[in-house]
This record gives structure tokens, sequence and C-alpha cells, in this order.
């Protein structure tokens, strides 16, 4: 039976078609339909890092200082556990490497775990926290070498063989560094991009040899902050502001060579898609955009050439090895509530906007609703949530292919060449087939 399925979107609210009946589906249009998981989990703890896959297995840490772990495959099981750190530890992103998985702490030490023996070995190195993730410096050190960012700027260098022993510390950034270093190599050098809480953009680089191992090429101070990850293509650094604006600065000297408003805090960070094409995504108070753009440096230009919405987004986006597609962790908070009217009537819904002359509220099926204030007897407030969403786009054809609905704020999802699992900071786990 071939069945043709046309769907109104209201707003950004996520829906989904359910059909009692068996059908055999061709062609619908449109097509961005919750799609269907191989398996969920839900645990009581949320998560704080981004699944990681290491030698088929899945792992997941939680705020309560667990690493959650079980094969990566299509039927559902339980997780397995094991404690890793005190409740209540920030975790950073981890780094695999050396047969071993690494994190920073928010009590300044190194995180090593091994999957093989599930043993912990702790190194304390400072009395700031480690937000951003371990760095691989075994271009600039020799093998074995990783490095660790401390929120006040200093770069602890730890060699991990034969013998786990610290090396050094090096100021990079002394008013301090946000939670996304950029660290990458161009020409056999290794350079290092940070920024700071006060809107300092600094760029250096390690020298191959010397007493002096990092050289600080430049430094600028912008305007806004920068919480998102950085990125680096051919000779430019491309930068996405709290505030919104895009900047394009040359590699050596530190020249801004265009800059661009986006309208919204650039938080997904930025990619290059097919075609030398650049992915971001924005957030602003119950909304974001998904923008897929083109750079003209000679006519100092932004040209864009797809805007999609969707909930805020809240974590860096995950683009496919081809290029074409792209995943988007998103959330909004809400508020629930319990309205009483003049005239007795109960509803309740989600807070979305509150202000002199009218509430906007969302009911538990997705339906927004708007009540004058004078109309509102009473309101009974519940606990602020988090309503997350993944959304998959197109980049080639320019469409949303589906979303799915999620309790909680979305991390950065894994992709592997089978799977897509994404979890949340309330402790939803969910599986997709690619």
């Amino acid at each position: 039976t071939l069945v043709e399925v046309k769907v109104k979107k209201k707003g950004y609210a996520p829906y989904k078609l359910i059909l009692n009946t068996p059908f055999t589906f061709a062609s619908l249009s449109p097509i961005s339909l919750l799609k269907e998981s191989l398996w969920q989990s839900e645990e009581e703890i949320g998560f704080q890092t981004p699944p990681l896959l290491y030698k088929g297995t899945l792992y997941l840490a939680t705020w309560n200082g667990l690493l959650y772990y079980r094969t990566l495959s299509e039927e559902k099981r339980d997780f397995n556990w094991t404690e890793i750190a005190k409740i209540g530890v920030k975790l950073s992103p981890s780094l695999k490497k050396e047969n071993q998985l690494f994190w920073g702490t928010s009590y300044g030490e190194l995180l090593i775990f091994s999957p093989s023996t599930e043993g912990v070995q702790r190194l304390s190195l400072s009395s700031y926290p480690f937000f951003a993730p371990p760095l691989d410096l075994s271009l600039a050190y020799g093998q074995s070498t990783i490095g660790l960012l401390s929120a006040k700027g200093d770069l602890y260098v730890v060699s991990l063989k034969p013998s786990l022993r610290f090396l050094e510390k090096i100021s990079v950034a002394e008013d301090g560094a946000l939670a996304y270093p950029l660290l990458f190599e161009y020409e056999g050098t290794l350079y290092l991009v940070t920024s700071s809480p006060h809107g300092i953009l600094r760029c250096g680089k390690f020298l191959p040899e010397g007493k002096k191992k990092f050289h600080l090429l430049w430094q600028i101070v912008l305007p806004e902050n920068i919480s998102s990850p950085m990125f680096f293509y051919k000779d430019l650094l491309l930068v996405g502001g709290d505030a919104g604006t895009l900047y394009v600065f040359s590699l050596e000297e530190g020249q801004v060579l265009l800059t661009y408003d986006f309208g919204g805090k650039i938080t997904s960070g930025i990619q290059i898609a097919e075609g030398e094409q650049f992915f971001l995504g924005t957030a602003q108070p119950n909304k974001g955009d998904c923008i897929l753009f083109s750079l003209d440096l000679e006519k100092k230009k932004v040209k864009i050439l797809w805007k999609y919405p969707t909930l805020p987004v809240v974590a860096p986006s995950i683009l496919s090895e081809d290029g074409t597609t792209v995943y988007v962790p998103t959330a909004v908070s809400y508020r629930q509530a319990q309205i009483r009217t003049r005239d007795s009537k109960i509803q309740s819904g989600r807070i979305l906007h509150w202000g002199k002359q009218y509430i906007l509220f969302e009911d538990s099926q997705f339906q927004r609703k708007k009540l004058a204030r004078k109309q509102i007897h009473s309101i009974t407030f519940g606990k602020f949530q988090k309503r997350g969403a993944l959304y998959v786009l197109s980049l080639a054809k320019k469409q949303e292919l589906w979303s799915y609905p999620l309790l909680g704020a979305p991390l950065s999802p894994l992709l592997t060449p089978r799977y897509i699992v994404v979890a949340t900071d309330q402790g939803k786990i969910v599986c997709f087939s690619r």
C-alpha cells in the first residue's frame, strides 16, 4: 500500500507519525519523520562527556564519577560500570592514546583508564581545573607525550612511557583559557590556538629545539568570548564568537581577513562541508539556526547557501566523513507550570515566554498557546527542565533527513560506520543505525 503523508510543522516542536496498521512505505515526502532507534537506555545520573568508542566498546562518564560501558551492537543490553572519579568531579572530553583513555578533571588531575584491566591512575598536576580535552603533543615532544591545558592558561606536559611523569609547565595564555583550544599540524609544525575568558585569542607554535619550546606568534583582543571549537583550513583560522560573529584570521600574522554577524551565539563550532562550504549552528533564546555558507575573501563577503531553523544548538555538531550530512545536538530550557485562569480552568504546560502582556506556553501535545496576563488567576511553577532533539541534516540536498526528541540536553553524538549514539545530561542514551 502506498501512503502519501503530508506534515505541517508548528514552531520547532518535534513530532512523530504513529500508524497502527502495517504499511510498505515508498517515497515519503517530507522525510523528516521520527527515526526508529535500535535501542535506548535511561540511567539515573546524567552524562557529562560525549560517547566514546574504543575497540568496539562504548564508554560514557557520568556526573557521579562512574564510567558506563558496553559492547556497541544492535542488541539492547545493560551497561556495566566502574568508578573512575569522585562524585561531582567534572571531566573534560577524552583522548584515546597508547591503549588507554585520558581525561582532565576539575580537580586539576590527569585521569587514566586502562580498558584491558579496568585500572585507574591519577596524576595531580594543578590547583586549577582542566576543562579542555588532553592534547596529543607527540609531534613536538616525541611519542607517548600528552598535554593538559588548565583554566589558568598553563600547559602541563606529561610523558606516558617508560613511566608516567610530569615533564614541564608552559604558560600559553596568561589570563586563562576556555574549554576548546585548537591543536593542529601545518607544514610539519604543531600550532596551538587558545581563547581566554576576556576575549583574547592567542596563536603560537611549538619550536623543534631550544629551551623555549612554545613561541607566541600573535594575540588579539576580541569584543566577545570564543567558547565553541575553532577551525583551521589551509592557512586560515575560523573562529565563532559568543555574540554571533564569525572571524577569519591569517595563521602567521593574525590579520583579520573577514568578519560576519550570524545573529546568534555560535555554539556548534565551524566545520567544512563538501565543496569548500562551511557549516555552523547558533543558539538564541528558544531557537537556533543551522547555516551553510561560503567565503569570498577577495570581496570580504559571506554567502548564505542554506539556513534551517532548529532548537538552540547546545554542543559541537558532528559532520559525516564525506561532508554531506551533519548531526546537530539541540535543546531548549523550559519551566513546567500549572495555570489557573479566571474561569477556574486549569492548564499545564512548559513556559516559553513570560511577558508583561501575555505568556506563551506549550502543552503536552507540543501545541503552543498564548494567554493574556489578565486572564490568569494564579500560576504554580515547577522546576526548570531541558527538552532536546538530535537533528540530522543533509547539506548536499539542503533538507532535514530526520530528527529525534530527547529528554535533556544532548552531547555531541558518536558516529561509527554502522551506528549513531547520542547521550544527554539527564541520563538518556539512544542508538540508531546509519
